[in-house]
């Protein structure tokens, strides 16, 4: 496994985010990313693109490293206005959040993952999606100024 470096002024900031979340300053992705949003509910996205993401098949899908400037997000809510629970751009778990960023301060973030692991994005329109998972780590390396991250990707046009 490959570890992640980051430098001395990424890991002041990984500090300092650290600081800010343990005393309570930060409660959503937005205190950190003002841009990080969810473009789109999974069944617009479905809808759009007339693909099934949860019927992905393994062709379809590629790991890469991808820019972390070119992450928009997650991909959005199911779209039942029935659930009432915060949308996914809005969802923080502050806990892991916070160990994510000691694992980038302390050496110990991995690069590449094994299957069970990997962040998983979709590329639709030049712009990737967090989809299943990786959302923390995607907004830890923004955050940051990480440049990029591995992925398993699903280009979708």
């Amino acid at each position: 496994m490959s570890k992640l470096t980051i430098s001395e002024n990424q890991q002041e900031r990984a500090e300092d985010l650290i600081s800010k979340l343990e005393d309570g300053k930060i409660q959503s992705p937005k205190a950190i990313l003002p841009d990080w949003r969810a473009e789109m509910s999974w069944k617009q996205f479905d809808e759009r693109t007339e693909y099934d993401v949860y019927k992905k098949r393994e062709e379809d899908k590629t790991r890469k490293w991808i820019p972390t400037s070119d992450i928009v997000g997650p991909l959005g809510d199911s779209g039942d206005s029935v659930i009432e629970l915060p949308t996914r751009a809005d969802d923080l778990k502050l806990e892991r959040l916070k160990k994510i960023l000691r694992w980038m301060v302390e050496g110990e973030f991995k690069t590449d993952y094994d299957d069970y692991d990997l962040p998983h994005f979709v590329e639709f329109d030049g712009k990737f999606h967090v989809t299943k998972d990786g959302r923390h780590r995607s907004i830890a390396c923004k955050a940051v100024g990480v440049g990029d991250i591995f992925g398993e990707v699903s280009v979708i046009r």
